[in-house]
């Protein structure tokens, strides 16, 4: 296990591009460890509050990680430190003792390749003029600029065709809530692992998300501008999606 962590924290070096990352996972928790090629530093980050499937790290393990030199931006965030890139058999050890020690046995997922890059800006300025003047005008401006924009979902599993098997961002009464975002970094702040993405023209997607009878569907959630669509905004910004493309 140990040569296979080491040979592959080289690859990240190497090969693909600035979204590089392995992936140490088990079922309580997980170690993550992202370098782009060449680069001097590889960020090791570890998984903890709204990260974990249950409770916090206990307080023992918290300061192991303090002492180690990982600090975190709030108790909703992970453990971040980085380290030399290079020393692929010390990252290596690290990087699985954590993993086994705090969170037990469990997979390695070696991720390679670029960050999708997506253009934004004048969304995000209908967001935020949405979320300041409230009124039936500026969010009909936000649903027609969702609908021209490209944006990036989460899936259960990598995309291998056109269905798209989307991942809930969680549940509220019991049913599933969707989540959309604007840019990769937005989806990092939301799950560091990057989980599979793909990037889906909003005409396409708001008919997707209607179909799967999400009750809401989060726009860049733990991100710096974003919000929330409920149902009937979703099944509206879906029926003028169909319009548009001259489907029913």
């Amino acid at each position: 296990m140990l040569d296979a962590i080491a040979a592959a924290l080289a690859r990240l070096q190497q090969e693909g591009g600035a979204a590089n990352r392995l992936l140490l996972s088990s079922a309580t928790g997980w170690v993550l460890v992202t370098a782009a090629p060449q680069s001097a530093k590889a960020t090791v980050q570890v998984a903890a509050g709204r990260l974990l499937p249950g409770d916090d790290l206990a307080a023992e393990h918290q300061q192991a990680l303090l002492d180690a030199g990982f600090r975190r931006r709030s108790a909703a965030d992970p453990w971040v430190a980085e380290r030399a890139a290079a020393d692929v058999d010390r990252l290596a050890a690290e990087a699985l003792g954590l993993r086994d020690r705090l969170f037990g046995p469990g997979d390695l997922d070696l991720q390679l390749g670029h960050a999708p890059r997506l253009e934004n800006a004048a969304l995000l300025d209908r967001m935020r003029v949405a979320g300041r003047d409230r009124d039936t005008a500026s969010r009909n401006r936000l649903y027609h600029g969702l609908v021209r924009a490209r944006l990036l979902v989460t899936l259960a599993q990598p995309a291998t065709g056109p269905d798209l098997a989307l991942r809930p961002a969680g549940d509220l009464h019991g049913e599933p809530v969707a989540a959309v975002f604007t840019d990769w970094d937005t989806l990092l702040r939301f799950d560091p692992r990057g989980l599979p993405a793909a990037v889906v023209p909003g005409i396409e997607l708001f008919p997707l998300l209607a179909s799967r009878r999400f009750v809401s569907v989060l726009v860049n959630p733990m991100g710096t501008v974003g919000g929330e669509l409920y149902r009937h905004e979703v099944e509206t910004i879906a029926v003028g999606c169909r319009r548009l493309s001259g489907t029913h």
